[in-house]
């Protein structure tokens, strides 16, 4: 038990922090910075890093994937039902943090050992992490919301904004007349339209499956 709770507690903690040398250089960064919209940027990063590690949530919305690096000495010999202690442990740190669930192709999470030996945990066992509105989400581009943002369709070095409606409108004008937006190229539509119909036939098989499950 005390190996489930330190792997679950390696988990939280990747996910909700910052190591010290990371967030200390953000700060020097912002402090030497004289672009706006990089200090903009730079004051966004330092303030969502304090958020989430003082309300231990994870410091975004995508943590990536768990890969576990277990060093081993030489005669060392591992206690019993060690990788199974260690899979228990990145479950419980997902259900804590909560985790969102991770868009990984096949049914398994493959753990690559430092001695090549690998541990596969399956998905099906991490379902109770998955928020509930997952479920039943098609929403790749966010039609209800106001404004939308993603990487899909946007040139390099910039962000593709869908603006919805009046409010999404009015947030726009707001950060481009206060030079916190700067407006680029035109983003890729048939990009946009292209993933987001994918999204829906994925979301809407995996819907038939649990039916008929």
């Amino acid at each position: 038990m005390d190996l489930i709770n330190q792997i679950k507690g390696a988990v939280i903690k990747a996910s909700t922090e910052f190591r010290q040398d990371q967030y200390n250089a953000y700060q020097r960064a912002l402090e030497v910075e004289t672009n706006p919209l990089a200090s903009w940027v730079l004051e966004l990063l330092i303030e969502n890093a304090e958020l989430a590690r003082k309300n231990k949530v994870p410091i975004c919305d995508d943590t990536g994937i768990p890969h576990v690096l277990v060093e081993i000495g030489k005669n060392a010999v591992l206690p019993v039902n060690f990788t199974g202690d260690v899979r228990d442990g990145i479950k419980a740190g997902l259900r804590e943090l909560p985790g969102r669930p991770m868009a990984v192709k096949g049914d398994d999470i493959e753990i690559i050992m430092k001695d090549q030996t690998s541990l596969l945990l399956p998905m099906s066992e991490l379902e109770t992490t998955v928020r509930q509105g997952c479920h039943s989400c098609l929403d790749l581009t966010g039609v209800c919301s106001d404004i939308s943002a993603g990487a899909v369709g946007s040139g390099p070095g910039y962000t593709t904004l869908i603006i919805r409606n009046d409010v999404g409108r009015m947030f726009q004008e707001s950060a481009v007349k206060n030079k916190k937006l700067v407006i680029g190229p035109q983003a890729d539509i048939a990009a946009i339209d292209r993933l987001a119909s994918f999204k829906v036939r994925k979301n809407r098989q995996k819907k038939e499956h649990h039916k008929t499950v």
